[in-house]
């Protein structure tokens, strides 16, 4: 084996020296390889093939509000669909929680097989303000600023509005101008009076 090795060293070292094509082959062959690899790559990417499991998919959030809107809608004269709509906020479903409010609500007067109650609109508006529901947590705030089926609450207020705006909710930082531009609820703040006004266009 060393004989052969040595032979194949002097034999590489020789063609080097002499041949101008194999001192190329020997510098190109490994660019072109590299280059064949990356157009490939770029061919074929890896992330363009389908989820090898179902729940690798993207979640359609839009079906999914369409979905709990049409449950909502049948919900407010189907006591069936009230009975459906509540197993699935019961497991903690923000969409179906904030959609259990809104037939509750006595500003709204939707549901026709639930009675307004106010108590009731509230603690399932609470559950979805705090797995995150942006309107659920600005519908709070304007309830606790406005003071009109609850009594008007401007820390309770501030909080649920704040938490909204930071979603970008467009009502939630309208409520947060009014606030700020009277100082309730804390002291003036231009910044956010400004905010107000843009929002309003």
């Amino acid at each position: 084996m060393s004989e052969l090795a040595a032979g194949l060293v002097r034999r590489h070292t020789g063609l080097w020296q002499s041949d101008r094509g194999y001192r190329l082959s020997w510098m190109l062959w490994p660019q072109l390889t590299s280059l064949l690899c990356a157009g490939w790559v770029l061919i074929n990417p890896p992330h363009s093939r389908e989820p090898a499991v179902p729940w690798a998919k993207p979640v359609n959030f839009s079906a999914m509000g369409a979905q709990y809107d049409a449950l909502r809608d049948q919900a407010e004269t189907d006591p069936a669909a009230v009975d459906r709509l509540r197993r699935v906020a019961d497991t903690g479903d923000a969409m179906a929680e904030f959609s259990m409010a809104t037939l509750y609500d006595p500003e709204f007067h939707i549901g026709k097989v639930t009675a307004p109650d106010i108590k009731t609109a509230l603690d399932w508006y609470e559950k979805a303000a705090e797995h995150g529901h942006p309107v659920a947590q600005a519908n709070l705030g304007v309830k606790y600023y406005e003071g009109r089926v609850v009594p008007a609450d401007y820390a309770k207020a501030i909080f649920w509005l704040t938490k909204a705006a930071g979603r970008n909710n467009r009502v939630a930082e309208r409520f947060m101008g009014l606030a700020n531009e009277s100082g309730r609820g804390g002291p003036v703040n231009k910044d956010l009076r400004a905010r107000m006004v843009q929002t309003r266009r």
